[in-house]
């Protein structure tokens, strides 16, 4: 559901720690011109519109399940390649990551910030490890 244009093809070129850090990547780099950036309108839905509309509700817990499920998808293949410490639980860092990337996107939206940017990239870089 969630831009599948853009998590499905970071699948496909990208495992593990890589993937999850190219999805951050891709949502600090600046839209084409005359392209708005994705993933704002799932954004403002949650916080608008879910807490008035159970379709609505239903329809973004899908899709932030689906990038959830991404993530921990990326951290099981991460683990299973041994690229990454098999202790932190996957359903949990996934979560973690999930929220990192939401606030990541609300970022983004005003405008470049790469102090900010950086800071979360960092972080879910150490995160991976």
């Amino acid at each position: 559901m969630y831009r599948a244009d853009f998590l499905n093809p970071i699948a496909q070129h990208h495992t593990g720690r890589d993937a999850i850090v190219a999805a951050f990547k891709g949502v600090c780099a600046l839209p084409e011109e005359g392209e708005t950036p994705g993933g704002f309108l799932l954004v403002n839905t949650a916080l608008e519109l879910s807490p008035h509309d159970s379709e609505v509700r239903n329809f973004i817990d899908g899709c932030l399940s689906e990038v959830e499920g991404f993530f921990y998808e990326q951290l099981e293949s991460a683990k299973h390649c041994h690229a990454m410490d098999r202790s932190p639980p996957s359903r949990q860092t996934a979560q973690a990551i999930l929220a990192l990337f939401l606030g990541l996107r609300v970022l983004t939206r005003t405008g470049p910030n790469k102090p900010a940017a950086a800071a979360i990239i960092a972080q879910v870089k150490a995160m991976l490890t």
